[in-house]
């Protein structure tokens, strides 16, 4: 565990500041995560998802409450709320700038609560892993409520290791624990999958500490469940409509959902599994000596910290839902990234134990193999975050296009993403109703598609912006329309994303 970073140090020359090697390389770790992230933070315009959040949140400021939004949004208005306020500071960039802090005190967590739970080789292993894998710098990137949830779950994770080795102040840590997870479920509903891992930790750190199991039932469990309880009683009506919709589904093939995972976490999930192996191995010669009754519960703890530590790729493979398959990997990625670093640790101990004639061969080889490990896998990393960058078209050209054409409040839009175009041309909330998006609209007594043909036959829409992107199969079926009402293209821009996909954004202005 780190000590004081500064230690005074008398002379004639005032106090000088020493640091250790390992709070040097800790405090380099955290400068190399925060600085990945930072680096370039207006590498794209927003994505549909980081407008949507803080032009609700805008909205929402402005008195605007209308939406509905609880009923298609899987969170609460805990995260545009916050984005909406950071925005008006601080703009585009200070909204990126808030995920990557959050991501970077993430990753300070995952070094603090690995040193208690194994020790600070395994921690620093375990921070590198989880501050510099693809998804977790993405996620540090994008300004989505999947960035204070992480935080929040690696909060609640950090403080039930703490508090099963707390001397005093136990029900403190647990509480603090609970919040942090009551908190995370209501930023982001997904939160939830992963609450029961969090009490496998708990019972297991307990367990290890030969402490009684009782207060994480009522000083974590409890509060946690009264907490997102109260929130589930008060919102039931629009939780029914969200449950019961197809809000963040996309039928996908379960091959294709495994590969986007494995992508992102399948390396790190192999070692994490081994070091849990490895574990499981050094514990049974002690578990042997236990009674048969804390065998067995030892055993249901064990294998359910197996499982819920993948609940998200589990819930998406079940399901065969791909939408954000591969973002929501970042939550297993907060539990597996501890395991990993201890098998690195583990793995390089071992090495550096190896005496003899052997041992300065041993550590060169292993040294140069750890350099090439680190090396690929920082490149592989980076390389998948420079294709999330570019894995969504850049509408700045066609904004400008619309600002030039003197696009005015109250004016009809329709458009594939319009909350970015509402984000970025800001008409107020007063006329948040001028923007239709392609993904559903009413229309008369028509929905989907036939209202939107129906609405251009109509001249209804002043404007109406394509992309073939966010949804291309309606761009396509809706472009002969707009050309047989007399609708005119006034802005065409071709652009090629990482994806593999083309992206066409069109503006078509009515006649």
């Amino acid at each position: 565990m780190l000590q004081s970073f500064e230690t005074a140090v008398k002379g004639d020359h005032g106090v000088r500041v020493g640091l250790r090697p390992d709070q040097v390389l800790f405090l380099g770790m955290i400068a190399l995560i925060f600085g990945v992230r930072v680096t370039n933070l207006s590498y794209n315009t927003l994505f549909v998802d980081e407008a949507i959040y803080v032009t609700l949140g805008r909205n929402w400021m402005q008195g605007a409450f209308s939406h509905g939004s609880l009923g298609w949004m899987y969170g609460s208005y805990i995260y545009p709320l916050i984005a909406a306020l950071l925005n008006y500071g601080a703009g585009e960039a200070g909204l990126r700038m808030l995920s990557a802090v959050l991501s970077t005190a993430a990753a300070v967590i995952v070094y603090r609560a690995t040193v208690r739970l194994f020790d600070s080789e395994s921690a620093f292993w375990a921070m590198l892993i989880f501050g510099m894998t693809a998804i977790s710098i993405d996620m540090g990137q994008f300004a989505v409520y999947d960035a204070p949830l992480v935080l929040l779950i690696t909060g609640s994770l950090f403080f039930v290791i703490r508090a099963a080795e707390a001397e005093r102040g136990e029900q403190g840590f647990l509480l603090v624990a609970a919040a942090c997870a009551a908190l995370g479920v209501l930023t982001k509903y997904i939160g939830a999958l992963y609450l029961p891992v969090i009490v496998f930790v708990a019972a297991i750190c307990y367990l290890r500490q030969n402490r009684p199991l009782w207060p994480i039932l009522t000083s974590f469990v409890l509060p946690t469940t009264a907490l997102v309880g109260a929130y589930v009683w008060i919102n039931s009506g629009d939780l029914a409509t969200l449950l019961s919709g197809e809000a963040g589904v996309d039928p996908g093939v379960r091959a294709q959902i495994w590969a986007d995972i494995w992508a992102e976490i399948g390396v790190t999930s192999l070692l994490a599994i081994a070091g849990l192996g490895l574990l499981i191995w050094r514990g049974l010669g002690s578990a042997r000596r236990e009674p048969a009754p804390r065998r067995i519960l030892w055993a249901v703890l064990v294998v359910g910290l197996a499982v819920s530590i993948f609940a998200a790729p589990i819930y998406h493979l079940a399901l065969s839902n791909i939408h954000s398959a591969w973002k929501h990997s970042v939550y297993t990625l907060i539990f597996i990234a501890p395991l990993a670093g201890y098998l690195c640790a583990q793995i390089v101990g071992a090495v550096r134990g190896i005496e003899g004639s052997w041992s300065l061969p041993a550590r060169l080889i292993g040294m140069t193999v750890t350099v090439a490990i680190v090396a690929l896998s920082l490149n592989y990393a980076m390389g998948r975050n420079n294709g999330f960058q570019r894995s969504w078209p850049n509408v700045g050209g066609a904004v400008s296009y619309l600002r030039e054409a003197d696009l005015k409040p109250g004016q009809p839009v329709l458009a594939a993403g319009s909350q970015v175009y509402e984000y970025y041309l800001d008409m107020g909330a007063a006329n948040r109703d001028m923007w239709s998006n392609t993904w559903y609209l009413r229309y008369q007594d028509l929905q989907g598609l036939d209202a939107m043909r129906a609405a251009v036959a109509d001249h209804h829409f002043a404007w109406v912006i394509l992309d073939n992107y966010y949804t291309p199969e309606i761009d396509r079926a809706l472009e002969p329309n707009l050309l047989a009402a007399g609708y005119r293209l006034r802005y065409s821009d071709r652009q090629q994303t990482s994806i593999g996909t083309e992206a066409l954004i069109r503006i078509y202005q009515k006649p």
